[in-house]
């Protein structure tokens, strides 16, 4: 569906997100591997296919997903927030006040919000998808 929409993702954006994905790949490879050397040219060439892909793709769902949400108001409030941090912390067992300082400390909270902006956007694409063929959710 998000490649019959046309519109034009700069290769710049691509290849940074691209580049960001091969960097972490990088990292966890050699993570992995701690006694043999990571081989440049195989993250490369995958780097070079499959990243610039799934960049492109990613960046195509997030600029529609954003236009879905200001056209239909979509947002996540405090209290959804509130309540998704708590669950994550309870099932880590841990404080759900102290768990919310340390997203906020290395910038993760964002990455929740936007998960659960994409799960209230998925469900309304459901919705209406269901609603257009009578189906019952």
């Amino acid at each position: 569906m998000l490649q019959k929409i046309s519109f034009e993702v700069p290769e710049r954006i691509i290849d940074t997100l691209a580049q960001n994905m091969s960097n972490k790949m990088s990292s966890e490879i050699k993570k992995d591997e701690d006694s043999e050397e990571l081989d440049k040219e195989k993250v490369t060439s995958i780097e070079s296919s499959i990243f610039k892909k799934t960049a492109e793709s990613l960046i195509r769902r997030k600029w529609i997903f954003d236009e879905i949400a200001e056209h239909e108001n979509i947002d996540v409030s405090e209290e959804e927030i509130e309540s998704a941090v708590r669950s994550i912390a309870l099932s880590k067992n841990k404080d759900p006040q102290k768990y919310m300082l340390q997203l906020k400390a290395v910038n993760r909270l964002d990455d929740i919000i936007e998960n659960i902006r994409e799960n209230k956007i998925y469900e309304f694409l459901i919705e209406k998808a269901s609603e257009k063929r009578k189906l019952i959710v």
